[in-house]
């Protein structure tokens, strides 16, 4: 009796773990790319337009930095040699590519995001 329930204990740990070894993960979601406190101004399948109000262009680029880190993005290209100005061009997942542009205006961050697969551009 003593070897039969930590024999069922493993059995059933096994059978969860050969349950949980189908799930997918987690698909992504293009919310990634749209902050909390951010104002969408125009929205699409194939782009965003949003405001960001009361940040910072740094700020709003350690925003993006991290949400295309968490999708695994892949830099295709970046531009960051203005203060006021920062675009960037990568690639993540299996076809999906993202454009996304910053620029400064009056005490708020405006932000352009396009899903450039969406477009049928890559």
């Amino acid at each position: 009796m003593k070897r039969i329930i930590p024999l069922c204990l493993c059995a059933a740990m096994l059978f969860c773990l050969a349950a949980c070894r189908g799930v997918a993960e987690k698909p992504f979601d293009e919310h990634y790319f749209i902050p909390h406190e951010a104002i969408v101004l125009e929205q699409s399948e194939a782009h965003v337009i949003l405001e960001i109000p009361g940040v910072t262009l740094r700020q709003a680029v350690e925003y993006y930095e991290l949400a295309l880190a968490f999708v695994g993005s892949e830099q295709i290209r970046l531009n960051d040699t203005d203060e006021d100005f920062w675009d960037y061009t990568g690639t993540y997942g299996e076809k999906h590519v993202v454009r996304i542009t910053m620029r400064v205006m009056e005490g708020k961050i405006r932000v352009l995001v396009n899903y450039l697969d969406e477009l049928g551009q890559r």
